[in-house]
């Protein structure tokens, strides 16, 4: 698997779809946080420091420019997609897979190689982008982060990088499906779009349809709506991540799904580190699981599947 790892750590570094769609996120991330820091140099109440480093990846700069935590949720995962939509069907396209396993090279081996190999690659570009971040905060802010916002920052980046790792498996898993890389990539595009875009349409439509407002008191029934759409867009990985980071970057959010916003003004008072984690400990797990799960689908087809020598 070391062999694998390796190889294909080198083909992603010198993929040029991977290298240009890097530029182009870390290009967005970089003028949304340094948006963000003219933002916070320009409050009044910059005289206390606390928590202006989380407030970087968080805080959206004048216009429509977006925060940086935006783009690592809603763009983050075609870099996933970009690594893994031809893992196995480009393979096969080239006619190498059969030579690869031909070698003594195990089948489990050759894909754990594609899919940790990935996950490595993400995380570099990650760990990069976000230290790029933390430095152009350091320039222009004139100060360094503190230990708690280090601590939190790290774990964004562990959330981060399982939520690109769930995109990841679930575009190895579709080159496994079908045969063609084109058709992959757009069945992960497709999955994409839904899970991320499309849930928050089909929630509120399906909660419609479960609660009627003929049943209940109107302000229970519009509880019970709201409860029900927050149980189906928790099925998209970019609803759950939302929740972890959101949670993790602002510790003065308490409660997770419609009453952030009340919670965070009845209750200003920040939240420890470790009760932050006790908050999104459920969506990090969950990430984990889902990950495992799609990453585990396509370890036992690859296995399974018949390629002729």
């Amino acid at each position: 698997m070391g062999a694998v790892f390796w190889k294909e750590a080198a083909d992603y570094f010198g993929s040029r779809r991977f290298i240009v769609l890097l530029l182009m996120i870390a290009f967005a991330g970089v003028w949304a946080a340094y948006t963000a820091t003219q933002a916070i140099r320009a409050e009044a109440a910059l005289a206390t420091t606390e928590d202006v480093f989380l407030r970087l990846f968080t805080t959206s700069g004048s216009g429509s420019t977006l925060s940086f935590n935006f783009f690592t949720s809603f763009f983050g995962p075609l870099l996933g997609m970009a690594l893994g939509f031809d893992a196995i069907n480009g393979e096969r396209g080239r006619g190498t897979l059969a030579r690869i396993l031909s070698q003594p090279i195990y089948r489990d081996a050759l894909i754990n190689g594609k899919f940790f190999a990935g996950v490595t690659v993400l995380s570099i570009a990650l760990v990069s982008l976000m230290l790029i971040v933390i430095g152009i905060g350091i320039f222009t802010l004139g100060f360094g982060p503190t230990f708690d916002e280090i601590t939190r920052l790290a774990l964004f980046f562990v959330a981060t990088l399982i939520y690109f790792a769930v995109w990841l498996a679930i575009a190895i898993l579709f080159s496994l499906l079908f045969d063609r890389a084109v058709v992959s990539a757009l069945a992960s595009l497709g999955m994409w779009l839904v899970l991320t875009f499309f849930i928050f349409f089909f929630s509120t439509t399906i909660a419609d349809q479960i609660v009627s407002d003929q049943v209940d008191e109107p302000e229970i029934a519009a509880m019970h709506k709201m409860e029900w759409q927050q149980r189906i867009q928790r099925i998209s990985p970019a609803y759950l991540y939302g929740e972890a980071t959101q949670a993790l970057l602002n510790p003065k959010v308490r409660t997770l799904g419609a009453g952030i916003q009340q919670s965070t003004e009845v209750m200003p008072s920040p939240l420890a580190l470790g009760q932050s984690v006790g908050l999104v400990w459920p969506q990090l797990i969950t990430l984990m699981a889902i990950a495992s799960v799609v990453f585990g689908i396509a370890y036992v087809r690859f296995m399974k599947e018949e390629i002729r020598f």
